[in-house]
């Protein structure tokens, strides 16, 4: 039979429980519409910079290697993962007094559901964000490279540095990011001990810049959906032991996402092997902490290191289809996305619209959905740290200025003549920073009629 004995696939009359709740008949289809404000494919073009870069950052202990498994203040370590079915998995919905947020927001939707729509809401709302090979920063923090820097009419100018404290975020950012990419191949130079213990070095070094210098941070894309559990322990290691990230969901079919991620980014996109490949069955996610499942790469590599797994832990979409067990990854997302019911400040699923999603529009539901779930009846904020945060004044209503925050966070190191030929953008600067150069105000890499 087709996928093998107990398999998973996507072609019509699929055996996978995911694709026969998603199917045209179930009614939750609607109508398929453009990815994103532009083609996600073009992150493609950082792909093989990324394998080139030298994740030259000296490693540091992170704080997760220090916590035990059953750590009584929150479970800042993954746990073992669970063999329980997306059917049996416990489901969990906090009380109103067993959690406040933290002052990190998380797009948790994987790649190829809407995440570049999500990252342009969050740097239209002023957060500094990063998605894959671009993002945003506030103008102070950029300095072009000066041919470029004196020229009006330059489409996609260089960037010659990163101002301080933002060019430490972008170099832990990137170095994840590439370290990542190498890391799950499976001819990787880079073992699986590297990869486990720089990528939670490298994320909470990112974690620990939004606290210290008080800036919510919004973290899309890969590698962030990969590493969940990760960010919970982290977030609960330095905030707390009640502490969530604010996660928004881009959620997506789950037929229609492993269609489109096959062709898009089939090579690159890697899962976790399952442990019986000969059923290929997809283990849950755990509720109430987010490990296990498929796409928990980081819980996948410490387990097989905790085995002495032979086998490489990591399948690419393209190896699966080889396999003809493609279901295994319609069973993933399907349950990822499950699993993110009680977590989530907000679920949007931009396919299932008939009209195109505007950036303002979605930008007004979110800064909705945060003042109603980060606001008490009171009034007063579910938070234990970061009413005072960068950003943070979208949902207090405090008044203070992105600008005078970032006039005193990046001091005299702002460059007039960046500022200058910045001045067609919104304050939030779209960024290659893989690659160094400014986006478009329309977010295009490529020169077109808009000009800065």
């Amino acid at each position: 039979a087709p996928g093998g004995a107990g398999g998973r696939n996507i072609a019509p009359g699929s055996t996978s429980v995911a694709a026969k709740r998603h199917s045209p008949a179930s009614g939750r289809g609607g109508r398929q519409r453009a990815d994103g404000p532009f083609d996600e494919e073009q992150d493609d073009d950082a792909i093989s910079s990324a394998l080139a870069q030298d994740a030259s950052i000296p490693r540091t202990s992170h704080g997760l290697s220090a916590l035990s498994a059953d750590d009584a203040n929150g479970s800042a370590r993954p746990q073992q993962r669970t063999n329980q079915t997306s059917q049996t998995a416990a489901r969990r919905e906090p009380d109103d007094d067993d959690y406040y947020y933290a002052p990190i927001i998380v797009g948790a939707g994987q790649g190829t559901t809407g995440t570049h729509l999500i990252v342009e809401v969050t740097c239209y709302l002023g957060f500094p964000s990063f998605h894959y090979a671009i993002g945003c920063l506030p103008k102070p923090a950029i300095v072009l490279a000066g041919h470029d820097a004196v020229s009006s009419s330059t489409c996609n100018p260089q960037i010659k540095e990163i101002a301080s404290p933002y060019l430490k975020l972008g170099r832990a950012h990137w170095t994840l990011t590439g370290g990542m990419l190498r890391g799950l191949r499976e001819n990787a130079t880079t073992s699986t001990e590297t990869l486990y213990n720089d990528s939670l070095t490298r994320l909470e070094e990112i974690v620990v810049w939004g606290k210290e210098n008080k800036v919510v941070v919004a973290l899309h894309d890969s590698p962030y959906p990969q590493m969940m559990s990760s960010l919970l322990g982290l977030t609960r290691l330095h905030y707390g032991a009640k502490a969530r990230p604010i996660i928004i969901l881009s959620e997506r079919d789950p037929v229609e996402y492993v269609r489109k991620r096959l062709r898009a980014h089939g090579k690159y996109t890697r899962i976790c092997r399952p442990r019986n490949t000969t059923s290929f069955e997809a283990e849950a996610v755990n509720r109430t902490n987010l490990e296990g499942g498929p796409f928990d790469v980081i819980s996948c590599a410490r387990e097989a290191l905790e085995r002495n797994q032979s086998a490489h832990p990591f399948l690419s979409f393209k190896d699966i289809e080889k396999l003809d067990q493609l279901g295994y990854c319609v069973d993933a997302m399907d349950d990822y996305q499950s699993a993110l019911a009680s977590w989530e400040v907000l679920r949007y699923n931009m396919f299932e619209k008939e009209e195109r999603t505007k950036v303002e529009d979605l930008a007004e539901l979110v800064t909705e959905s945060l003042k109603a779930k980060m606001l008490r009846p009171d009034g007063t904020l579910r938070m234990d740290v970061g009413g005072d945060f960068r950003g943070m004044d979208l949902v207090t209503g405090s008044g203070r200025s992105l600008e005078k925050f970032d006039r005193e966070l990046v001091g005299g190191r702002s460059d007039r003549a960046s500022l200058k030929m910045l001045s067609n953008h919104t304050y939030m600067v779209p960024i290659q920073h893989a690659r160094n150069f400014v986006l478009t105000p329309t977010w295009k890499s490529k020169c077109s009629k808009d000009k800065i």
